[in-house]
């Protein structure tokens, strides 16, 4: 569905993919593109007789894969992917898998705070549906949090200056472009809300983040419902189970109506209840440990 962004048809790319590595052949080869699908897995795994790592996250096309990698939230990757894999592809899926920096090894990790003092929004590099906007609107006009709010952004962004303007009708509301390093912006902050892409790196620094992932037109939300609704401590072993690192993923046709209808019930539950986002800040250890 994707072979457009290949900007050249597949047959070409492999065979030059093969021509390119014929002479020095690998003995795996690491595929991270959406554009290329089992057809070309399989000219340029057969061409240089190597074992095939594939990148994918989207689960939407015939994948031929010895190895498939997906660090993205999910409550069964097998089912995620279906027969779009074969049954012998091995799966390194979730977060516990996250390729992170280095530098999230040694970066300044959170220190959890009773009140919730800052919000911190970014949505990626691109965020096509400005879903950054919603999510400012949705804290102040919304959840009416009056504290810091700082929206990270991208100059290069067609929403960029939008963003800037929109944070200037209220005070304490900032817009940043471009940072070099997101490890402190992840860290300074006690409420996230982000884009799914980077939910490993900001469980890995941060305890409360929210994460809506658009895939075409439709919405997923994740978040720890288990934690945010219930209550883990109150009961004995069906509840200490709970306390682990267990995602929900939140109906498609419920968020359908975006980040305006979804994010302010889920924050304000965050931002009142301290004692469950106590809890996030325990298992968030548990999502994204970085170990590779």
């Amino acid at each position: 569905p994707h072979a457009n962004w290949g900007l050249v048809h597949w047959t070409q790319d492999a065979d030059q993919t093969v021509a390119a590595l014929q002479a020095n052949p690998p003995n795996w080869l690491v595929v991270d593109h959406y554009a290329w699908d089992t057809r070309w897995h399989h000219r340029v795994r057969t061409g240089l007789r190597c074992r095939l790592m594939v990148i994918d996250d989207l689960a939407d096309r015939p994948l031929q894969a010895d190895l498939l990698f997906d660090h993205n939230l999910h409550t069964n990757h097998r089912i995620k992917y279906g027969s779009a894999i074969a049954p012998e592809t091995r799966l390194l899926a979730g977060p516990r898998y996250a390729l992170l920096s280095q530098r999230y090894a040694t970066a300044m990790r959170y220190r959890f705070s009773e009140n919730v003092r800052s919000i911190g929004i970014f949505m990626g590099g691109t965020d096509p549906d400005d879903l950054s906007s919603q999510a400012l609107i949705a804290c102040r006009d919304v959840a009416r949090f009056t504290g810091e709010v700082v929206l990270v952004s991208s100059t290069h962004s067609p929403h960029h200056v939008q963003r800037v303007t929109l944070a200037a009708q209220w005070p304490r509301t900032r817009v940043v472009a471009d940072l070099p390093d997101l490890s402190k912006f992840f860290a300074g902050h006690d409420l996230q809300i982000g884009a799914g892409g980077g939910a490993a790196s900001q469980c890995r620094l941060v305890h409360v983040f929210f994460s809506w992932e658009w895939i075409g037109w439709k919405c997923s939300g994740h978040v720890f419902l288990d934690c945010v609704r219930r209550d883990p401590t109150a009961q004995g072993g069906r509840a200490a189970r709970r306390r682990r690192r267990r995602w929900e993923l939140l109906d498609g046709d419920r968020l359908a109506g975006g980040v305006l209808d979804v994010a302010p019930g889920l924050a304000g539950q965050c931002l009142d209840r301290i004692r469950q986002r106590h809890v996030l800040e325990v298992c968030r250890h548990h999502v994204a440990v970085g170990e590779g």
